[in-house]
């Protein structure tokens, strides 16, 4: 067995890390600080637990109560998603920064995010003692006065807003959804820094993919006669993406041998990936998760639970879906400015122009139809957009930071020709692991508190460094 098997069947073993059962029975005051991590939770005292959220709740509904059982562990476990914790901070009335808690510490997310008329909504509603049905009114009312030429922001002005909130959200319901609409163009719906770190994470991995592949085709092509039959033939090195194949596939070398399959598979495919454009998936994807990948666990719509951390893996949809947050949060900040629109037609008159562009912007491909027809598939892509909205979390950060922070270290190796050394690479790590989710508002890497960061800080053994795919082939 080797040292990562044996520190992950160590790990896998482990039951004193931190879960969401555990925040919330300390939320209701039946656990100190001191043993938020204990494994020593009694049966009883999850009971107990469950009751007194129950009373503090009263006749609010946040969610079954099968599911609010399983919050703090009985007959399962299950963690709240983002709305259900916004539910749960207006049933109990939290502070604002008690919901910052839950989001942040309770569940891996990011805090309140201010650009997004939702959250801030739900926010001021909270301040203001409203109900989650109250709150909803409240969207409701923004949505309905949005202007329908709204300009949407692209940078950041989280603390912009922050200060102007800070400031305006003591006013009364009308003069804040005034303030509101004279901002529209700001409350995008997603925060740019998290966004931002994701992107620059990716084209970083795969920049160090694309420079390793160019230096292993390079070496690979001076094991055939490629160079000099490119100066012979008088071919650019600009032009080499189409004059490699051609070589593989067409040319001899004095003594009339072509280069071998194998040869030529691996010439060609490095050749690939040295030439992959910047937005291109499936290449981070194979860094990532190349076990998983073979054994066919990456699958659309049916992606795994890598052992049991509570980590999903991405596969190409899911990632393409976090990348592309901001295009889904506008198409549908568009579809409901459309839904808007057509309920004010009669459902069988046929759709003005006006409409049909609109709806032609939101994706409709067909002609004239009538309004109900177009009401319908309005509801339906409402919902699509809905789906594919996906806020970024910890979890889908931290895979992307420990690679990259394990290709700066054997950037710096091969550049000094030092040897690898556990605890440099562990510091390198904490380093850009810290630095990245501090600045996304999530809580920096905790080893102690966190399993999966505990996993990942096991990728740094004594002997040797060992890769997120690494990782997988063993809890596989």
């Amino acid at each position: 067995m080797t040292e990562l098997a044996m520190a992950i069947e160590s790990l896998k073993k482990s039951q004193g890390f931190f879960s969401f059962d555990i925040f919330i029975i300390e939320k209701m005051g039946f656990l100190s600080h001191v043993d938020t991590y204990c494994d020593d939770i009694t049966t009883q005292m999850r009971i107990d637990a469950y009751h007194e959220c129950m009373k503090r709740i009263a006749s609010n509904h946040v969610a079954a109560v099968q599911t609010i059982q399983k919050w703090f562990g009985i007959h399962g476990k299950s963690t709240p998603d983002r709305e259900a914790i916004f539910r749960l901070a207006l049933a109990l009335h939290l502070p604002h920064e008690e919901l910052e808690e839950y989001l942040v510490k309770g569940i891996g997310e990011t805090g309140v995010q201010v650009n997004d008329y939702q959250e801030v909504i739900l926010l001021y509603s909270l301040q203001k003692g409203y109900s989650y049905e109250e709150a909803l009114c409240l969207i409701s009312e923004f949505e309905d006065n949005v202007s329908e030429d709204i300009q949407l922001v692209s940078h950041n002005e989280t603390n912009k807003l922050w200060e102007i909130f800070m400031v305006k959200k003591d006013l009364g319901r009308e003069d804040f959804i005034q303030w509101m609409l004279e901002y529209e163009g700001y409350f995008k719906g997603y925060g740019m820094t998290a966004l931002n770190y994701l992107r620059a994470l990716k084209q970083e991995i795969l920049s160090e993919v694309k420079r390793d592949a160019q230096v292993r085709l390079r070496e690979l092509l001076e094991e055939t006669t490629f160079f000099r039959w490119e100066k012979a033939n008088g071919y650019s090195a600009k032009k080499r993406h189409a004059t490699i194949p051609k070589f593989i596939y067409d040319a001899e070398d004095e003594a009339g041998k072509r280069v071998s399959k194998a040869l030529g598979e691996s010439i060609l495919e490095l050749l690939e990936i040295s030439e992959l454009p910047s937005d291109s998936n499936s290449e981070l994807l194979l860094e990532l998760y190349a076990s998983a990948i073979e054994k066919n666990n990456l699958k659309p719509g049916k992606r795994k639970c890598a052992g049991n951390m509570s980590w999903n893996l991405m596969d190409n949809k899911y990632l393409s879906e976090l990348l592309n947050i901001d295009s889904w949060k506008e198409k549908q900040i568009r579809l409901r400015l459309l839904q808007r629109k057509l309920a004010l037609l009669p459902p069988d008159r046929k759709c003005p122009k006006d409409v049909m562009f609109q709806a032609q912007g939101c994706g409709y491909t067909e002609k004239k139809v009538p309004a109900a027809k177009l009401q319908e598939w309005t509801r339906l892509a409402l919902v699509q957009a809905g789906r594919r909205i996906r806020m970024i979390k910890r979890k889908d950060l931290l895979p992307l930071i420990v690679t990259a922070a394990q290709l700066r270290y054997l950037h710096r190796l091969e550049q000094s020709g030092e040897i690898y050394q556990q605890e440099t690479g562990r510091m390198l790590f904490k380093k850009l692991a810290d630095t990245t989710l501090t600045a996304c508002s999530m809580e920096c890497l905790n080893t102690e508190k966190y399993k999966m960061d505990m996993l990942f800080w096991s990728c740094y053994q004594e002997e040797d460094m060992y890769s997120v795919s690494d990782i997988l082939e063993v809890l596989w």
